[in-house]
């Protein structure tokens, strides 16, 4: 890279050798011929520093979109339209440097649009100069017009309103994926059967198949019925004792293997869900595009970036059908649209990185100019990985002479880092409401405790349900004897009938 800088741009300038003699025989290129003046003489080897009235006294006319805060319109002191954004910053330098005036053109419809409407018709029908907006580089815009000089670049990201809960899980649920809790389940299930199988096929291999090796004073064999295994698996998972007392080598590698087992699976457990308590990341229930439709309704600027990448580039397919907001141009209201959206309607919106962070910064300053409290500020929440990033620059008509006028500034501007100083200038060197909020003290709340309120309803509605069978069943039982009882004395009864002497 060259050795150029914000001390260079302002001392020495930049040499630039178009030819113009080529751009005059262009009849397309009339409007930025007749820029040039006629009356004097051009030299093949132009250099800024001394020839610095090349474009002095010309009017441009300059196309701008309403897409704060990179660029738009406002009215000066004088009721005159002028523009706003940092760039029109970039144009106000180039302005200083060449001379020229400018006078701004917006387009009809607020969108980027195509080769007949937006600000890429004005580009594509040269009624316009350049475009002093920072519009992505794709395939679709450069089929309309010609970029500059790469100005930065843009990334998409998801802005939502912030969960209450992390999408970790619950407390006491977090320190294992459902997966491994699938998994724990089985083994629950399954450990207990198997156990109590394989007693039993060793019993009978002794007993039946190899009746000389069983010593005479060998007390009855190790007979585990199925409940009594069941119960010793759940028992051992709770860290209970068991009234089981193995005897023979086998039986206790099977009851020592399901021991360890549990060992190593709490040790995990209790050491994962300390940390889960104390160090634990906030985490989003989406991470991308590919996790919306699962999951919520989305929308998006209309006639913006996103739309055409998804509608005329095919991108992102797993977002049809889609959802455009027209958003209004000011940016209070358009903010107002965005946040009754994603807080009321529960809606995620899809936009630049940018301007999500311009976006959570402003309504946290307004909560704290309301003195809401610290831990309500941040009612916002972007996903830390973004998507979808394209290249950002200004645009000119085909075949323009201003584009090589102009690059050689602009990448000056680019070397010293004064462009993208300029787009985050605004905003505070610290992250706004980041998902992990840093608080000091990590106290447990009520969420942490859910699983333990589901786990004791459900005991206690087991136990119920379990005490209303016993009762039931005591009952058909008690009915059932009283039946046999009743028969029983028929029977006796009907006996001694038949035996009964007969007196005549």
């Amino acid at each position: 890279m060259r050795a150029a800088g914000l001390v260079n741009f302002l001392l020495t300038g930049v040499c630039l050798t178009p030819d113009y003699e080529v751009l005059k025989k262009n009849n397309t290129l009339k409007r930025e011929v007749e820029l040039l003046s006629d009356d004097t003489h051009i030299p093949q080897d132009v250099c800024l520093i001394p020839d610095k009235n090349l474009l002095a006294g010309k009017k441009l006319t300059i196309a701008t979109w309403q897409d704060w805060p990179s660029s738009g319109t406002r009215k000066d002191e004088n009721g005159n339209q002028v523009g706003d954004g940092f760039a029109f910053e970039f144009v106000d330098i180039l302005r200083e440097k060449f001379g020229f005036s400018y006078e701004i053109m917006l387009p009809d419809e607020n969108i980027l649009g195509d080769a007949t409407r937006g600000i890429l018709g004005l580009l594509h029908s040269k009624k316009v100069d350049m475009a002093a907006a920072l519009l992505p580089v794709t395939p679709t815009t450069m089929r309309l017009a010609k970029p500059s000089i790469s100005l930065g670049e843009t990334e998409f990201v998801i802005l939502m309103k912030r969960p209450t809960a992390s999408a970790t899980g619950s407390g006491l649920l977090a320190p294992f994926t459902t997966e491994v809790w699938l998994l724990i389940l089985v083994s629950l299930v399954l450990v207990g059967p198997v156990i109590c199988v394989i007693i039993k096929i060793r019993n009978y291999l002794v007993r039946r198949k190899r009746p000389l090796l069983v010593p005479d004073d060998d007390p009855e064999p190790e007979d585990y019925s199925l409940p009594a295994c069941v119960w010793f698996v759940y028992g051992a998972l709770m860290k209970q004792g068991s009234t089981l007392s193995p005897r023979t080598d086998s039986t206790r590698m099977l009851f020592a293997t399901w021991w360890l087992f549990i060992l190593v699976l709490t040790a995990y457990y209790t050491a994962n869900l300390t940390a889960f308590l104390t160090l634990s990341k906030f985490t989003l229930p989406i991470t991308g595009p590919k996790d919306i439709p699962r999951r919520y309704k989305w929308f998006a600027e209309q006639g913006r970036i996103l739309e055409n990448a998804i509608l005329n580039e095919t991108y992102l397919p797993e977002l049809l059908p889609p959802r455009f907001e027209p958003l209004p141009y000011l940016n209070e209201t358009r903010e107002q649209r965005v946040l009754q959206l994603v807080n009321d309607e529960h809606l995620v919106f899809l936009e630049e990185k940018r301007k999500v962070e311009y976006l959570i910064f402003r309504q946290y300053v307004k909560l704290t100019a309301a003195n809401e409290k610290e831990s309500h500020r941040c009612k916002l929440a972007m996903t830390p990985q973004s998507f979808m990033s394209h290249t950002l620059a200004f645009f000119y008509p085909f075949n323009s002479s201003l584009v090589k006028l102009f690059d050689k500034t602009l990448i000056s501007l680019l070397e010293a880092g004064i462009i993208k100083y300029q787009q985050r200038r605004a905003l505070p060197l610290n992250q706004i409401c980041p998902l992990d909020l840093n608080n000091k003290e990590r106290q447990l709340r009520n969420e942490d405790l859910m699983t333990t309120y589901k786990v004791i309803g459900s005991g206690f509605v087991a136990a119920i349900v379990a005490f209303v069978a016993e009762f039931v069943m005591q009952g058909w039982h008690r009915q059932r004897a009283k039946k046999r009882a009743a028969s029983a004395q028929r029977k006796v009864r009907k006996g001694a009938a038949m035996c009964r002497p007969v007196v005549g």
